[in-house]
């Protein structure tokens, strides 16, 4: 997900335009909308079928708004044109122009329900500064959450996939892997954010559990809205098309060719090449068991207090991480691996100059000694969160 944006793209989006004596005017002569009146705001967390979300709201646009429910044009842009990555960007970084773009489309509509949606939204302290932004409506937030030793996974070849160049680093390089469990994965903290501010009528979470089936995140979030579940004449999409993972030699070829310079177009067409390499029988995760059950007793206490107050009939958060076969440990990429990543490229008709200037990169002694080494730095222990009083 490249959520890089240019100054000058912002300073190309249109500004809104009130008047006065609008229509849509309030009686203190104020410019906002009188018929959207409730906006959703959907916050993440990424890698919980987030993209899937947005994907089916920008897709079914005018089928959704003739059952009042609107998703504003206005705050996408960039790389993700589906999302409001570019709303999310312009409030942490204090850029004028966008809300008011965003106020103004809505102020247009004439659905009672409008969405936004951004993950980035998830990852700094955004609820007053949405408050403020949309103080004339009644606003919402929701958030879908998994459990955290599953989500990291799942981070880490996305950020191997999409980074290019600029990261190249193994999974324990990142924060969580040396204990720090901060409120960047806490998904209680992260959700008390939006309660204090907001209240908690406002703040909808819900569990994201790839065994409810894909459908179950519309499911959540439009019951939230008050549209029955499933729409006439609106699918979902694909898993292809919904920013898939990476399979396991193919994200390990992906981290050995980003120490190349290339092209973001380049890069971006790499990947799709590469998501579509067929997974393995051998397929394995890369976080290590005794990480993933250290990222279990860290967040569990959070977990239960989350899922008592917001979900209580589901176990979600609560699972926690068996051993099986498939979980060994991930020993760095094979020659076998190679020739399957390499031979399913050609069969896509990956251009073969490009591949030809990818494999001299490709260092499977260098692969199998960084996967191979214990963990020579040890974990510090974890203190689980305390209870604390609600307000």
């Amino acid at each position: 997900m490249r959520w890089c944006l240019l100054e000058a793209e912002l300073e190309r989006l249109p500004q809104p335009r009130h008047s006065p004596t609008s229509p849509n005017a309030q009686r203190d002569g104020t410019a906002w909308s009188e018929m959207v009146t409730r906006l959703f705001v959907h916050v993440g967390v990424a890698k919980t079928g987030t993209t899937a979300l947005q994907k089916f709201l920008n897709r079914h646009t005018t089928v959704l708004a003739r059952h009042g429910v609107w998703y504003p044009k206005a705050g996408r842009g960039g790389a993700s044109p589906e999302n409001h990555h570019v709303l999310a960007i312009s409030l942490r970084d204090g850029i004028p122009g966008v809300v008011e773009t965003v106020r103004a489309e809505l102020d247009a509509q004439q659905a009672p329900i409008g969405v936004i949606s951004s993950e980035i939204f998830a990852q700094f302290n955004s609820a007053r500064l949405l408050r403020e932004a949309f103080a004339e409506l009644d606003l919402a937030v929701v958030l879908f959450v998994r459990p955290q030793h599953t989500w990291i996974e799942s981070v880490y070849r996305t950020r191997v996939a999409d980074a290019g160049s600029q990261w190249t680093g193994l999974p324990w390089h990142m924060p969580i892997y040396h204990g720090q469990v901060g409120p960047a994965v806490n998904w209680l903290t992260l959700t008390d954010r939006y309660i204090k501010v907001l209240g908690r009528q406002a703040v909808r979470v819900h569990p994201y559990d790839p065994l409810r089936g894909p459908d179950a995140i519309f499911s959540d979030l439009f019951s939230d809205l008050g549209v029955v579940w499933p729409i006439p004449g609106c699918e979902i999409p694909t898993p292809a098309e919904s920013n898939p993972s990476l399979g396991m030699e193919a994200t390990e070829f992906k981290r050995l060719v980003n120490h190349s310079r290339r092209p973001v177009e380049e890069d971006i067409e790499l990947g799709k090449y590469l998501a579509r390499v067929p997974r393995t029988r051998h397929e394995r995760p890369f976080v290590r068991m005794r990480v993933r059950r250290r990222i279990f007793r860290a967040t569990r206490r959070s977990n239960q207090r989350l899922t008592h107050e917001h979900f209580p009939s589901s176990r979600a958060l609560l699972v926690k991480p068996t051993s099986t076969t498939s979980d060994r440990p991930f020993r760095g990429l094979d020659e076998a691996g190679l020739h399957h990543v390499v031979d399913s490229l050609k069969t896509q008709g990956y251009p073969a100059d490009s591949l030809a200037k990818l494999l001299p990169l490709v260092d499977l002694d260098a692969s199998r000694r960084v996967w191979r080494r214990r963990f020579t730095r040890r974990l510090p222990p974890t203190t689980p969160t305390p209870p604390q009083p609600r307000s």
